[in-house]
């Protein structure tokens, strides 16, 4: 991870807001987050690299995406949201399959 931070650009994480998390995936979302804080820009994630940066990847009661959105993201950028650590917000953007 540290090679990614350096590739990336290393953001500090501030330890007393980290600790104020209930959540786990909170505590992971605030970590992704804090990568991107200097870039002020939109971040676009599919939900695959999601799971797998929330380890869920192999966890079969999130493969439906309603169950992995309602359990998982959404409570976290909630937690986020509710404390003012970070302000984030979540868009789906569906694929249009050709016919």
């Amino acid at each position: 991870m540290l090679v990614n931070y350096k590739e990336s650009g290393y953001t500090p994480l501030n330890l007393a807001m980290m600790f104020s998390l209930k959540g786990i995936y909170a505590y992971r979302m605030y970590e992704l987050l804090r990568m991107w804080s200097n870039t002020k820009s939109i971040i676009n994630y599919t939900v695959q690299e999601l799971k797998e940066f929330l380890m869920l990847d192999n966890k079969k009661s999130y493969n439906t995406y309603a169950n992995f959105k309602n359990k998982v993201i959404l409570p976290a950028i909630n937690e986020l949201n509710d404390l003012n650590i970070e302000e984030a917000d979540l868009e789906r953007k569906k694929k249009i399959r050709k016919r």
